[in-house]
Protein backbone atom coordinates (compact mmCIF):
# COMPACT_ATOMS: atom_id res chain seq x y z
CA UNK A 1 0.00 0.00 0.00
CA UNK A 2 1.51 3.58 -0.93
CA UNK A 3 1.53 6.29 1.32
CA UNK A 4 0.48 9.63 0.16
CA UNK A 5 -0.48 13.15 2.04
CA UNK A 6 -3.86 13.75 1.44
CA UNK A 7 -4.20 17.89 0.38
CA UNK A 8 -7.75 19.40 1.60
CA UNK A 9 -7.77 20.85 -2.05
CA UNK A 10 -8.34 16.99 -3.05
CA UNK A 11 -10.77 15.72 0.15
CA UNK A 12 -13.37 18.17 -0.90
CA UNK A 13 -13.79 17.40 -4.16
CA UNK A 14 -15.24 14.44 -2.86
CA UNK A 15 -18.12 15.98 -1.75
CA UNK A 16 -18.56 19.13 -4.09
CA UNK A 17 -18.46 18.75 -7.99
CA UNK A 18 -15.42 20.26 -9.17
CA UNK A 19 -12.68 20.50 -12.28
CA UNK A 20 -11.04 16.61 -11.21
CA UNK A 21 -13.61 15.38 -8.81
CA UNK A 22 -13.66 12.17 -10.58
CA UNK A 23 -10.14 11.63 -10.23
CA UNK A 24 -10.60 12.47 -6.86
CA UNK A 25 -13.36 9.90 -6.31
CA UNK A 26 -10.77 7.25 -7.83
CA UNK A 27 -8.23 7.64 -4.93
CA UNK A 28 -10.93 5.95 -2.44
CA UNK A 29 -10.95 2.97 -4.39
CA UNK A 30 -7.26 2.96 -4.69
CA UNK A 31 -4.73 0.96 -2.39
CA UNK A 32 -3.27 4.07 -0.84
CA UNK A 33 -2.80 4.93 2.69
CA UNK A 34 -3.72 8.96 2.88
CA UNK A 35 -1.76 11.13 5.86
CA UNK A 36 -2.86 14.24 6.50
CA UNK A 37 -1.92 17.23 8.81
CA UNK A 38 -4.48 17.33 12.03
CA UNK A 39 -5.76 20.76 9.92
CA UNK A 40 -7.03 18.98 7.18
CA UNK A 41 -10.61 18.44 8.64
CA UNK A 42 -10.70 22.04 9.68
CA UNK A 43 -10.18 23.12 6.21
CA UNK A 44 -12.54 20.70 4.65
CA UNK A 45 -15.46 21.90 7.11
CA UNK A 46 -14.82 25.60 6.07
CA UNK A 47 -14.42 24.63 2.80
CA UNK A 48 -18.05 22.77 2.76
CA UNK A 49 -19.53 25.51 4.57
CA UNK A 50 -18.83 28.09 2.32
CA UNK A 51 -19.95 26.09 -0.07
CA UNK A 52 -23.23 25.87 1.59
CA UNK A 53 -23.48 29.41 2.59
CA UNK A 54 -21.97 31.32 -0.15
CA UNK A 55 -22.45 28.90 -3.41
CA UNK A 56 -25.53 26.85 -2.08
CA UNK A 57 -24.21 24.38 -3.64
CA UNK A 58 -24.68 21.74 -0.17
CA UNK A 59 -27.45 21.81 2.15
CA UNK A 60 -26.92 21.65 6.33
CA UNK A 61 -27.05 18.07 5.61
CA UNK A 62 -24.79 17.61 3.25
CA UNK A 63 -22.48 19.48 5.26
CA UNK A 64 -23.41 16.87 8.23
CA UNK A 65 -22.98 14.06 6.29
CA UNK A 66 -19.81 15.19 4.54
CA UNK A 67 -18.39 15.74 7.50
CA UNK A 68 -19.01 12.50 9.12
CA UNK A 69 -17.65 10.41 5.79
CA UNK A 70 -14.17 12.34 5.90
CA UNK A 71 -13.75 11.90 9.82
CA UNK A 72 -14.58 8.05 8.72
CA UNK A 73 -12.20 7.88 5.83
CA UNK A 74 -9.14 6.64 7.53
CA UNK A 75 -7.06 9.14 7.18
CA UNK A 76 -3.84 9.10 9.13
CA UNK A 77 -3.91 12.60 11.24
CA UNK A 78 -0.02 13.98 11.99
CA UNK A 79 -0.14 16.98 14.82
CA UNK A 80 0.40 19.68 13.04
CA UNK A 81 3.04 20.82 15.95
CA UNK A 82 5.42 18.50 14.82
CA UNK A 83 5.44 19.92 11.16
CA UNK A 84 5.12 23.92 12.60
CA UNK A 85 8.91 24.49 12.09
CA UNK A 86 9.40 23.42 8.59
CA UNK A 87 6.29 24.38 7.24
CA UNK A 88 7.33 28.05 8.50
CA UNK A 89 10.34 27.28 6.56
CA UNK A 90 8.75 26.13 3.36
CA UNK A 91 6.13 28.53 3.18
CA UNK A 92 8.94 31.40 3.83
CA UNK A 93 10.96 29.49 0.76
CA UNK A 94 8.10 29.28 -1.48
CA UNK A 95 6.39 32.69 -0.78
CA UNK A 96 3.03 30.67 0.35
CA UNK A 97 0.45 30.38 2.96
CA UNK A 98 1.40 27.95 5.55
CA UNK A 99 -1.23 26.17 6.18
CA UNK A 100 -0.72 24.62 2.66
CA UNK A 101 2.91 23.97 3.40
CA UNK A 102 2.31 21.67 6.56
CA UNK A 103 0.66 19.23 3.69
CA UNK A 104 4.24 19.59 1.90
CA UNK A 105 6.27 19.41 5.63
CA UNK A 106 4.25 16.17 6.03
CA UNK A 107 5.28 14.48 2.21
CA UNK A 108 8.97 15.72 2.82
CA UNK A 109 9.09 14.30 6.10
CA UNK A 110 8.12 10.71 5.43
CA UNK A 111 9.30 10.61 1.43
CA UNK A 112 5.97 10.36 0.41
CA UNK A 113 4.46 12.43 -2.38
CA UNK A 114 1.19 14.56 -1.71
CA UNK A 115 -1.58 15.11 -4.07
CA UNK A 116 -3.31 18.93 -4.12
CA UNK A 117 -4.95 20.62 -6.59
CA UNK A 118 -3.50 23.80 -5.64
CA UNK A 119 -1.74 24.55 -9.27
CA UNK A 120 0.48 27.50 -7.98
CA UNK A 121 1.91 25.58 -4.97
CA UNK A 122 2.60 22.86 -7.18
CA UNK A 123 4.71 25.53 -9.34
CA UNK A 124 6.51 27.28 -6.57
CA UNK A 125 7.52 23.64 -5.14
CA UNK A 126 8.95 22.73 -8.43
CA UNK A 127 10.77 26.36 -8.74
CA UNK A 128 12.16 25.61 -4.61
CA UNK A 129 13.25 21.95 -6.09
CA UNK A 130 10.36 20.29 -3.69
CA UNK A 131 8.81 18.81 -6.94
CA UNK A 132 9.59 15.04 -5.81
CA UNK A 133 7.07 15.86 -2.97
CA UNK A 134 4.03 17.04 -5.07
CA UNK A 135 2.04 15.50 -7.49
CA UNK A 136 -0.88 17.14 -9.61
CA UNK A 137 -4.49 15.86 -8.86
CA UNK A 138 -4.91 15.66 -12.76
CA UNK A 139 -2.06 13.30 -12.71
CA UNK A 140 -3.26 10.89 -10.01
CA UNK A 141 -3.05 8.37 -12.56
CA UNK A 142 0.53 8.17 -12.38
CA UNK A 143 0.49 6.89 -8.80
CA UNK A 144 -2.62 4.56 -8.20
Amino acid sequence: MKLVVLDASVAIKWYVREDNSDEALELLDAKLLFFAPDLLFVEVAGALIRQHREYHQLTEDDVRRSIGDVLRAGIEVIPSRTLLSRAVEIALALGHLVRDCFYLALAERWESVMITADLQLIEKARRANLEKYVIALANVGEII
